[in-house]
């Protein structure tokens, strides 16, 4: 047995509409277990694109629509502004597809040590996504290996 620290990475499920007490709750995490941050945003407007894996390009569902989690430029805004001050060191990455998938392979891609997600986000539409497909924590707990930390939005920190 060893009395070294895990310094796997925290990854945290960031979007442009969620609280800043998310990104935060990560950072502390992340500060607490000596370890990287690795915020990841993942663009549902956009899916994947097939092939061996190694072609990281993507094509746009509908390109006429904005993504209702707003652009890479704006969550990278809100996440800046939710970590002023954080002593965690953190970066912010980009996937494309549905939510729980993607985040699972970016948690593998940097064999994070556990994922942090908020709650859903008020309102009737995500009522109904989260009564058809569950909550992301929901399946993400019930879908991979890795712990999951759920941080209440709209709640004082």
């Amino acid at each position: 047995m060893t009395d070294e620290p895990d310094r796997r990475p925290i990854l945290a499920g960031v979007n442009a509409t969620q609280d800043a007490s998310v990104p935060r709750q990560a950072a502390a995490l992340a500060t607490r277990m000596d370890a990287d941050l690795v915020c990841a945003w993942i663009d549902t407007t956009r899916l994947p694109r097939e092939g061996d894996g190694t072609d990281a390009v993507t094509v746009p569902v509908d390109p006429d629509v904005v993504g209702s989690d707003g652009t890479e430029s704006e969550v990278l805004a809100r996440v800046r502004a939710a970590l002023d001050g954080a002593t965690a060191r953190w970066t912010l990455v980009r996937a494309s597809g549905e939510v729980v998938s993607a985040l699972r392979t970016v948690a593998d891609t940097y064999d994070a040590a556990l994922v942090v997600v908020g709650t859903r986000r008020p309102g009737i539409v995500e009522w109904v996504d989260e009564a058809l497909g569950g909550s992301v924590a929901g399946r993400l707990a019930h879908t991979q290996k890795r712990p999951v930390v759920v941080v209440p939005q709209g709640r004082p920190e």
